[in-house]
Parts: C-alpha cells; sequence; structure tokens
C-alpha cells in the first residue's frame, strides 16, 4: 500500500513582499511631497500633503518613518517619527504620533498600491478616520 500526502495552502490573503517593495508614489498628488519607500529591511518613509501639484504648495509636508511587517493582507505601520518638514502657512501642526488601528492592502499588482489605513480619532463622539491611498510606480 503506497500513501501520498498531499499538502494544500492557500495564499489568497498573503502578499507578495517583492511586488510591495520600492517607491510608491500618490496617485494624483504632488509625487515630491506624496509617497510611500518600503525597504528590504522592513522600514518605511512615508511623505505626505495634500498638494495635488508641486507647483502650487498651500499644505504642509510630513514625513514618517518606522518600520512595517506583513501579516496575511494587512501591512503594520509601527510609527517611529513624525516631522513637518515644509509649512507654507507658517501655522502652527500639530506632528504628534498618529494611532493607526488598522492597515491593510486592497490591492496590489506590479504598478498599483492600494492601502486602507483606520486611525483613531480622539475627538469625543467621533468616528475614527478611514483613509484609502492608491500609489502607482
Amino acid at each position: 500500500m503506497i500513501t501520498f500526502f498531499i499538502s494544500c495552502s492557500s495564499d489568497d490573503n498573503n502578499i507578495d513582499q517583492e511586488l510591495l517593495l520600492g517607491q510608491w508614489f500618490e496617485i494624483d498628488k504632488c509625487q515630491e511631497q506624496n509617497y510611500l519607500v518600503l525597504n528590504q529591511d522592513g522600514s518605511y518613509i512615508r511623505r505626505r500633503s495634500n498638494n495635488s501639484t508641486c507647483e502650487v504648495n498651500e499644505y504642509f509636508t510630513i514625513e514618517l518613518t518606522g518600520n512595517f511587517s506583513i501579516s496575511g493582507d494587512n501591512i503594520n505601520f509601527n510609527e517611529e517619527s513624525s516631522e513637518i518638514i515644509d509649512n507654507p502657512s507658517g501655522n502652527q501642526i500639530d506632528s504628534s504620533l498618529q494611532v493607526i488601528l488598522s492597515s491593510k492592502v486592497k490591492s496590489i499588482s506590479q504598478n498599483y498600491l492600494e492601502i486602507e489605513i483606520i486611525i483613531k480619532h480622539f475627538e469625543p463622539g467621533t468616528s475614527d478616520i478611514i483613509w484609502l491611498y492608491q500609489f502607482e510606480k
């Protein structure tokens, strides 16, 4: 009698880390101020502003750094630093660390990345903030 053991596993919810690594630019935003870099060593740099073009710089730019890890289709960001790197209005900006409740890769391909991030909203009686970021290489 011959017995065969067949092992099946499903990677449907796992992210191809090779696709994920590299520099991603937020779609329809100034690329110099809106990008995400995911490094092979697990570190990341996230630069963010609301400026849609680089010619008109009306919003502040913040740079976030830290480490990330992958679990299933979740991408967990461990934010270690937050710094305002450009503030054209001169207004005082709170650059304290955000509390990320969850972050999930909704879609990924060679040239497209979509991440949903839910951030804790600290104002009483308000819902948490859900941001959907779309990036391209």
